[in-house]
């Protein structure tokens, strides 16, 4: 629905920021089903950094995700060139904070001239990244790639309320029922159909926003949102995992337009 998409236009920028059906076994991974954090009480974000002594820097940090995207400055940027299969097979996970998922064939970006395979990508509902004036978006997905120096690089995506999302729905039809259980769907994944705009965007360095908060991550957040149902929203969210936004801490925020 276009009405949906004019609601992300923040000051001339329009906005956005971007996580199956034969079942697999009950997830052995511990990672997917831990329980050292949350997102509430005395596991929740407030207390990260105190709960395992490598993940200080949830509360030291000074480089941490998400933020609210503001103060944005234009700039001359490299584009993202997707290079993902046009049909992805994958394997869903039902994690304990999450739907995540892992591609199954070699998908990547190329950013700046530098490749970037990626590694996972996962559903935050609500959404995590923030713009001055406008609402909390209803979910966002990031798309987790690893650079060729190692480095993390994310795409993010915000979710609003509009039209129906083809390839989110296949994901929610597969949807293990059951926490750390997993499903390696029979139909794949049109993935640029979830980055339909990935050259207009918003970039800065920030961090992990779950433990142990690792920095030294570049987020682009693009700046034009996909559409899914609320009925298909709903379906996406295991837990509010939203962090909350961090500190600017006097890091620059550019965009590619």
């Amino acid at each position: 629905m276009r009405n949906a998409r004019r609601k992300w236009i923040a000051r001339g920028f329009p906005v956005l920021l971007i996580s199956l059906v034969a079942a697999v076994p009950a997830l052995a991974d511990d990672a997917a089903c831990a329980t050292a954090w949350g997102y509430d009480g005395t596991k929740g974000p407030d207390f990260w950094g105190q709960l395992a002594s490598e993940w200080q820097l949830c509360d030291s940090g000074k480089a941490q995700s998400p933020i609210r995207l503001q103060g944005m400055e234009r700039a001359a940027l490299p584009e993202v060139q997707l290079h993902y299969p046009p049909s992805l097979p994958y394997t869903l996970q039902h994690t304990s904070h999450e739907l995540k998922v892992y591609p199954l064939l070699d998908a990547r970006i190329t950013y700046g001239g530098n490749p970037a395979e990626l590694l996972q990508f996962h559903v935050h509902t609500p959404a995590e990244h923030r713009f001055p004036d406008q609402p909390q978006a209803p979910a966002e997905i990031h798309f987790v790639h690893r650079q060729s120096n190692g480095k993390l690089l994310v795409l993010g995506v915000l979710v609003v309320e509009g039209a129906a999302n083809a390839q989110l729905q296949k994901m929610i039809e597969a949807r293990p029922p059951s926490v750390c259980q997993s499903n390696k769907p029979a139909e794949p994944l049109a993935l640029s159909e979830l980055l339909p705009s990935p050259n207009h965007y918003a970039t800065y360095e920030g961090s992990l926003t779950t433990p142990p908060c690792d920095q030294g991550v570049t987020w682009v957040v693009l700046l034009r949102p996909i559409e899914a149902t609320r009925a298909q929203l709903d379906a996406l969210k295991v837990v509010a995992n939203d962090r909350g936004v961090q500190p600017l801490a006097g890091r620059k925020v550019r965009w590619r337009g």
